[in-house]
């Protein structure tokens, strides 16, 4: 029973993992004007500036150690040792990866603010 459990489990963790498997860095705003070579010099700039943000930073650590313990007690609790064990799995898929995912949002953010500070029309 704890096999097919866990079969089950890591294709969901990978599958919710693989959502965030962008780093963020490679963003490129929607822009209202030209795309010649000073916005692409620019975006090229904004990119490496967001990179600066660490991607799999102490918090995106912190988040996954606590998804682990709050998923393993919920799992323990609900189906003894081999909940534990699905718990820890899942709980830190979506701790880790939840703040994967606000990072990779960061370091968007940090590539549109970038470029509108250089002069760009960013829209979206």
């Amino acid at each position: 029973m704890i096999r097919y459990k866990l079969s089950l489990c890591v294709p969901v963790a990978v599958l919710i993992l693989s959502g965030c498997s962008g780093t963020g860095s490679e963003y490129e705003p929607v822009v209202d004007g030209p795309r010649d070579e000073i916005y692409l010099a620019d975006l090229a700039e904004c990119r490496e500036l967001s990179k600066q943000s660490e991607y799999l930073g102490g918090k995106t650590k912190t988040d996954a150690t606590i998804g682990a313990g709050l998923g393993g007690v919920v799992g323990a609790i609900s189906d003894g040792w081999e909940g534990l064990l699905v718990g820890l799995g899942v709980g830190a898929a979506l701790g880790g990866g939840a703040s994967a995912y606000e990072n990779i949002e960061k370091r968007e953010e940090i590539i549109g603010n970038c470029m509108e500070g250089r002069g760009h029309k960013v829209v979206g």
